[in-house]
């Protein structure tokens, strides 16, 4: 059985202008518009033996107005490497200089808020909303299934995004920690 195309929370249009450009908003503090501090540590909170992963993090905010205080919710927008960046666009055949606006389709659970009408470059579109380093979802291989060319690269995404291939996603995609450009590097077409 093949497994279902996973629901696309936003349609991509071209644009050629660059009129309403997408940036963070530096201007105000809140959770559309990150500020970028440095991460002062980083350590793994479990041990080698240990299948999870948590990590402690501190945050150097000296020199911004943002204060903290035990209970407060912080979160993390990370970005990709440069280097990982322009590997993926050059596996992916886009020019990181394009435009594209994202609109969310209705009933999409994720946020629209940071670019709702912008238009972004999609270097800033593969740097700052795709994570190129974490192991993909089974959803995300369904993506790439729907645009593989090679016939058997496709059964191999679709089934390692099924029910029937739960064991081989496990030791393919999570124990060795494969990440989004690796198996896009290892699917090629």
């Amino acid at each position: 059985k093949t497994p279902s195309k996973a629901p696309e929370e936003f349609s991509v249009e071209k644009v050629a202008g660059t009129a309403s450009l997408w940036r963070f908003d530096k201007a105000e503090i809140g959770p559309n518009s990150p500020v970028e501090v440095p991460v002062s540590e980083r350590r793994e909170l479990h041990t080698s033996e240990s299948d999870r992963s948590c990590i402690h993090a501190e945050l150097d905010i000296s020199g911004t107005n943002l204060s903290y205080e035990t209970g407060d919710h912080v979160g993390i927008f990370a970005s990709n490497p440069p280097e990982l960046v322009s590997e993926a666009l050059k596996r992916l055949d886009y020019d990181g200089k394009s435009f594209v606006k994202l609109t969310a389709k209705p009933g999409s659970k994720l946020s629209k808020l940071m670019f709702e009408g912008k238009a972004m470059s999609i270097r800033d579109l593969v740097s700052y909303f795709l994570d190129l380093q974490s192991p993909p979802r089974k959803e995300s291989l369904l993506a790439l299934a729907a645009c593989a060319s090679d016939p058997k690269e496709k059964a191999r995404l679709e089934h390692l995004a099924s029910k029937e291939g739960r064991d081989e996603y496990r030791s393919y995609i999570l124990d060795d920690l494969r990440s989004l450009l690796e198996v896009l590097q290892a699917f090629p077409s």
